[in-house]
């Protein structure tokens, strides 16, 4: 069962950082939107929360996404949010 984004919201207002306990025993992770990984991409389609200040991401523990990055390796591919083409990153929307 993945968590909702009710659910990550409410351990992120709870003033949790790093890796955080959350609802149903399942973890999240806070990614800074200044790390060139897919959590932070605009290219990356999965799961993810921006924080209220803009300047990291919310993912979930075992989320993945595609890559829609056309000049990535992992182009078409399912990736978890560590992974990351630095080459080919874009600051996703609504990040600083």
């Amino acid at each position: 069962m993945m968590l909702t984004r009710r659910d990550l919201a409410r351990a992120f207002a709870a003033g949790a950082t790093g890796l955080m306990a959350a609802p149903r025993a399942q973890a999240a992770a806070i990614v800074p939107s200044v790390r060139t990984v897919c959590a932070t991409c605009a290219f990356w389609k999965g799961p993810r929360l921006p924080s209220m200040d803009k300047r990291s991401v919310i993912v979930a523990n075992g989320a993945k996404g595609r890559c829609l990055n056309p000049q990535s390796p992992f182009a078409g591919l399912e990736t978890v949010p560590e992974q990351g083409f630095p080459q080919g990153w874009r600051r996703a929307p609504g990040l600083m």
